[in-house]
């Protein structure tokens, strides 16, 4: 397992979160964010395996590579924005929903989103608003793949190019908590919006309901489980028990969605 020794590049702006965890700017050709971990845990590795595992299901994601920093573990992970597109401030207030049922309510959640989207991006093409919509779909699905709940509305960004005045949804990222119910021992849940459920009920639902959007990942999916996700996993430094749970998951995930995709056919017979 290979990582980039950053000490020789120059730090552009130091930002320290917490006395354990830092991160700062470091430019490579392009301008890069430095994350590093305690020592104790494995989220730069859950970074890299999350894009890793992202990419191959051509879901939009940032890039990511891991380093070391003064025999500091840590990951690099190339910024979105450009020079000129960067982020669009947008402030959503969540409503919670409480009412119907599950599926009823993840509705809702989407929906909601997609109202924010659609009324705080001023003069929002009816295309950009159209991708937007199926990129935030398919990440969501994405973070149910790597068991990923932590896409708090701080970890949905905006795009905004300001010379083509074209907005866009900001690729996957801030991913270390990756196949977090290792440790949990939960069944997963991921977040839409302000609100989580668990996965197998988000996945029913965006298969019913959106199947159109995400059958290339369910068929890249499928060809990942088979044997690829085993030669992914190979390549990190990652706790045997946690390897298997990983290939595992990723297994139990897709037998989901091929099993909703069954009912869906049968429905539409």
């Amino acid at each position: 397992m290979n990582r980039i020794d950053i000490t020789k590049y120059d730090v552009y702006m130091q930002e320290h979160r917490g006395s354990d965890n830092g991160k700062y700017w470091i430019y490579d050709v392009i301008k890069k964010l430095v994350k590093t971990y305690p020592s104790d845990c494995d989220y730069d590795i859950m970074e890299k395996l999350a894009s890793d595992i992202l990419n191959y299901l051509e879901i939009d994601c940032i890039n990511v590579e891991l380093g070391i920093n003064n025999l500091k573990n840590c990951c690099i992970i190339d910024s979105f924005e450009t020079e000129s597109e960067s982020l669009y401030d947008i402030v959503i207030e969540w409503k919670d929903i409480k009412k119907g049922s599950i599926y009823e309510e993840i509705g809702l959640c989407f929906e909601q989103m997609f109202f924010h989207f659609e009324h705080d991006l001023y003069k929002i093409s009816f295309s950009d608003l159209a991708q937007i919509k199926k990129a935030y779909i398919r990440m969501i699905l994405g973070d149910c793949i790597i068991g990923n709940f932590d896409r708090h509305l701080g970890n949905v960004g905006i795009l905004f190019d300001e010379k083509r005045e074209k907005f866009r949804l900001a690729p996957s990222y801030d991913n270390a908590m990756a196949f977090k119910g290792y440790k949990l021992f939960k069944i997963h849940k991921c977040c839409i919006g302000k609100q989580s459920f668990s996965v197998d009920k988000i996945i029913t639902y965006i298969v019913h309901e959106y199947r159109d959007v995400v059958t290339d990942i369910a068929f890249k999916l499928d060809l990942l489980q088979q044997s690829d996700i085993e030669k992914i996993v190979s390549r990190y430094e990652i706790d045997l028990g946690k390897q298997e749970y990983i290939i595992k998951y990723i297994r139990i995930i897709s037998q989901i969605i091929n099993y909703e995709k069954s009912k869906d056919n049968i429905n539409t017979r």
